[in-house]
């Protein structure tokens, strides 16, 4: 196919349900399931949920401890619940932020704007 048989298509984006913005953060975190646990590392953090690359087979729905810094802050232990699950990667939302670790969260995405991941896919 040749890029003029896409002309035609009009571009959609399809808009992301997450209302709080996703940053990136370099960090270690420790996953606690089951009486089974994984270090693994945090790929990005929101203030209402983390994404972690950790090779734990977790199912939607499944809940976790989970253990992870805030850069100049403090240590955050929080349970949450698997909300999306791919090659690697496991999505959590928090279910039982305590409100030091919730000011934390939001301090660090707020003073990080410009490293906001998208929230939005481009499908043709």
């Amino acid at each position: 196919m040749l890029a003029s048989d896409f002309s035609h298509r009009p571009v959609e984006l399809v808009y992301d349900r997450r209302q709080s913005p996703r940053i990136s953060l370099d960090a270690p975190a420790l996953v606690d399931a089951f009486h089974a646990w994984r270090k693994c590392a945090v790929r990005s953090v929101s203030t209402t949920g983390i994404s972690l690359i950790v090779d734990l087979p977790l199912a939607v729905g499944a809940r976790a401890d989970i253990y992870f810094e805030i850069p100049r802050a403090l240590a955050v232990e929080v349970h949450a619940e698997v909300v999306r699950c791919s090659d690697g990667e496991l999505a959590f939302r928090f279910l039982d932020l305590k409100p030091d670790a919730a000011e934390a969260i939001a301090m660090y995405v707020h003073s990080h704007p410009s490293e906001a991941e998208p929230n939005y896919a481009v499908v043709c």
